[in-house]
């Protein structure tokens, strides 16, 4: 899906987050015998608590940290870690390619055939791409799109222009890649490694139920990536949606067989939860299953009064016939009514990952932040059950001759009568509720299938995760990793 690009950078919500892991970090090294950071940064004991969805848990990934596949996130903070900025060495290093394709935000920077140059830069990265350049540097600001990386291509960012005739690398000002889909940068495409060097990715914002919520994808045999300096920040996986009620059971009609007339007892069973598992496609959600319909109410009570006879006589020439026995019907009892419908299951929280790799290979120097994962959606209530139909009352015969007299003489006329209408039948049960939503994890790097992630713990990688989505009507939890699964 698509969406409208955010109003405005959100630099100066990074730079702030950011450095407060930093100087977190610094406290907990140089001052945590005196308490002073706990008073000033409003910690205790060196502990990062979870604030919710849009919290993250601090795994530093160095020497001290265990940050191997599957560890859960936890609060965590690393008594001697340094001041952390994955910008500062990939800038120092970086040496200036020739034939490089700049590139810096509209107005300074446009579109076009011919751009590219320092001095007519292009407007957006996907549009740089186009050129087959093998380097691309962006000026500071935020680029407002999400991009494919092809292999063998070089994307920097931390570039200040001096009148658009000369840039110079310092990475003071951020490049900041803002998705404007639910993943802000893929890499598919086997071959010389892709690379990502100081600058920051940050993932749109859920706008759908459920959806989840990527930073960058690397997927497919052969697909390289390099993340030099690189900050990733994914936002929370989106909330599943609440299940829908079920249907109102429909009334019960006329003209049934008598029975007690009581409601009907047997409510529909809730429907099975859902699940969700991570593919080479990323989370796929597994809803579970919609609540089973109520049961039929019964039959109304027989007919009363009940139904009563005539003799009729016939008359053929002067002779006179019968009588023959004419009744009229029994009342029928009212139908039960029919069960409510099962109510749809709910839908499962979005996950949240930073680095999302199937099959593919990636080193990461730098810092992974994924927000919480989405709770999952309720199952919806079951719809109530129908009304019981009304009884009918029986029918009366025609009337006909109930007497003879001399040559056949009418003396009296009569009908048989029907009875009263039965009893109405019983409310159909209510449906059942529908199967819970499985929540969201958070991950800031899930590798899958064959993929090969390093994450360099010895540069000073920081890897953050958020809290898990809630499972709902036993629905599992999401998970909450620094590397997964």
């Amino acid at each position: 899906m698509r969406r409208t690009a955010r109003p405005g950078p959100r630099l100066g919500v990074v730079h702030t987050r950011a450095r407060a892991g930093w100087v977190v970090a610094l406290c907990v090294a140089f001052a945590s015998a005196t308490g002073a950071c706990a008073s000033v940064l409003g910690i205790e004991s060196g502990i990062l608590e979870d604030a919710g969805p849009d919290a993250t848990t601090d795994a530093r990934a160095d020497a001290s940290v265990d940050a191997s596949p599957g560890k859960e996130a936890g609060p965590s903070m690393d008594s001697a870690f340094p001041d952390v900025n994955p910008f500062t060495d990939a800038c120092v290093a970086t040496t200036i390619a020739a034939n490089a394709v700049y590139v810096s935000p509209s107005p300074s920077g446009q579109d076009g055939s011919n751009c590219g140059s320092t001095q007519t830069p292009c407007a957006t990265i996907t549009h740089a791409l186009l050129s087959g350049a093998t380097t691309i540097y962006l000026a500071a600001g935020t680029y407002n799109e999400s991009i494919t990386l092809p292999a063998n291509v070089t994307v920097v960012g931390g570039f200040t222009s001096h009148g658009q005739k000369t840039w110079t690398h310092d990475c003071q000002s951020v490049s900041v890649i803002q998705g404007t889909s639910n993943v802000a940068v893929s890499v598919t495409a086997a071959g010389a490694a892709s690379t990502l060097r100081t600058l920051i990715v940050q993932s749109a914002s859920a706008v759908d139920a459920g959806e989840s919520m990527f930073g960058i994808m690397a997927t497919g045999a052969g697909t390289n990536l390099v993340l030099d300096g690189v900050e990733v920040e994914t936002a929370p996986g989106g909330a599943g949606a609440a299940g829908a009620m079920g249907t109102m059971g429909g009334s019960g009609g006329s003209g049934c067989g008598a029975d007690s007339g009581a409601p009907g007892t047997a409510v529909g069973g809730p429907g099975s939860p859902g699940g969700g598992v991570f593919t080479s496609a990323g989370y796929q959600c597994m809803p579970g299953t919609k609540g089973a319909n109520g049961g039929v109410g019964n039959n109304g009570a027989p007919s009363t009064p009940p139904f009563s006879c005539v003799g009729c006589f016939g008359c053929s020439a002067t002779l006179c016939t019968g009588p023959t026995s004419s009744c009229g019907t029994a009342g029928s009892s009212g139908c039960g009514g029919l069960g409510g419908g099962g109510g749809t299951p709910g839908g499962c929280g979005g996950s949240s990952v930073a680095l999302f790799a199937w099959d593919a290979t990636v080193s990461i120097k730098g810092r992974l932040n994924a927000r919480g994962g989405g709770n999952g959606g309720i199952g919806g209530p079951g719809g109530a059950g129908g009304g019981g139909g009304m009884g009918s009352s029986g029918v009366d015969t025609q009337p006909c001759q109930t007497g003879c007299g001399a040559l056949c003489a009418t003396t009296s006329t009569g009908h048989g009568t029907g009875g009263g209408p039965g009893g109405m039948g019983g409310t159909g049960a209510p449906g059942g509720v529908g199967g819970g939503g499985p929540g969201g994890s958070s991950y800031a790097v899930y590798q899958g299938g064959a993929a090969q992630v390093a994450t360099n713990v010895d540069a000073g990688t920081v890897l953050l995760a958020g809290s898990a989505g809630s499972g709902t009507g036993g629905a599992p939890n999401g998970a909450s990793k620094f590397i997964g699964p």
